[in-house]
């Protein structure tokens, strides 16, 4: 081979790759016996190695294999893309940070009136963007986040764990 630097060395590199598979005794268990596994709550597991079981068109959740109270088990744990929109409109969709902002205003909010109420007075209507809450939560930008099902800690732990691949079927 040449380039315009003169001719370049070929090579031929050798690549390894683990294969990890599940055994039970002399048999490596396939799919479809690794459906029939019980289900358990992803804190009940000692994970092995991550599987794919069930077809997720997402890629969002990983399934793991594992003893659980001395049985061989299956669980999941799984992550969403949300959208934190910049309103109030479709407040189950807002990041936390979002709800923490928005708790701070109602806070204030609480505050000043019982302020008000104690002094014997009636409480101020709320100029917007008064207070640092209300002027961070205006300024808090839309933005994607991921919500986790059993938290991002556990999901990060089990993205790094080994794939063990399933037999098909002969």
């Amino acid at each position: 081979m040449s380039g315009n630097d003169g001719p370049k060395e070929a090579r031929v590199e050798i690549l390894r790759a683990e294969v990890r598979v599940l055994m039970v005794g002399s048999r490596q268990v396939t799919l479809s016996v690794a459906r029939q596994l019980d289900v358990v709550e992803p804190t009940k597991i000692e994970p092995w190695g991550r599987v794919r079981i069930d077809k997720d068109p997402t890629g969002q959740v990983i399934e793991v294999v594992g003893p659980a109270d001395g049985a061989l088990a299956r669980s999941a744990t799984s992550r969403e893309r949300n959208r934190c929109p910049r309103d109030d409109a479709g407040r189950e969709q807002h990041c936390a940070q979002y709800k923490r902002l928005r708790l701070d205003v109602d806070a204030e909010r609480t505050a000043r009136e019982a302020q008000a109420r104690q002094a014997g007075v009636t409480p101020p209507v709320p100029v917007p963007g008064s207070s640092p809450a209300e002027r961070a939560l205006k300024e808090h930008a839309e933005h994607d986040w991921w919500g986790y099902k059993d938290g991002e800690a556990l999901y990060e732990a089990w993205e790094k764990l080994p794939l063990i691949v399933l037999a098909g079927l002969k």
